[in-house]
């Protein structure tokens, strides 16, 4: 099955209904799932592997933000190659605050199916925007005890 523009569109069309099902049937069963970000901020950023687990990080971000939608800069489409730079607007489950920051999504494909997605955010804005207030850079970084 080729990756076109449709079926990319579907994909996130599947993401944004916070559904497990219909985001499942995209996944292969080995999907490889990586979100940066802050995990003791974001708790669903990391490394996942296998469908239960990506499914898993997906509804632990959907506590703590709700996607809206995804507003599309490019999609770049390389045979089974996917590459997207977006704006993503949601809201802030706890305090129902909308946020908007960046994304880009890197996504490779097989046999119809999502085999890897790699996801680059500005989550430095959108951790201020969950905190509700900028970040103090001015502050001296304290380390972590071993």
């Amino acid at each position: 099955m080729p990756v076109t523009r449709e079926f990319v569109e579907s994909f996130y069309k599947a993401a944004l209904a916070h559904e497990s099902a219909q985001i499942a049937r995209f996944l292969d069963d080995d999907v490889e799932w990586m979100l940066t970000g802050p995990v003791d901020v974001l708790s669903y950023c990391g490394r996942s592997k296998g469908k239960a687990a990506a499914i898993d990080m997906i509804n632990r971000r959907h506590n703590v933000i709700k996607i809206k939608r995804f507003e599309f800069d490019e999609v770049l489409i390389a045979g089974d190659h996917v590459a997207t730079l977006s704006w993503l607007v949601g809201t802030e489950t706890k305090t129902g605050r909308e946020v908007k920051f960046r994304c880009s999504h890197f996504m490779r494909f097989r046999d119809g199916k999502l085999l890897s997605l790699r996801a680059v955010r500005d989550t430095f804005r959108f951790v201020e925007q969950v905190l509700g207030h900028k970040l103090d850079l001015s502050a001296p970084v304290q380390e972590k005890a071993a």
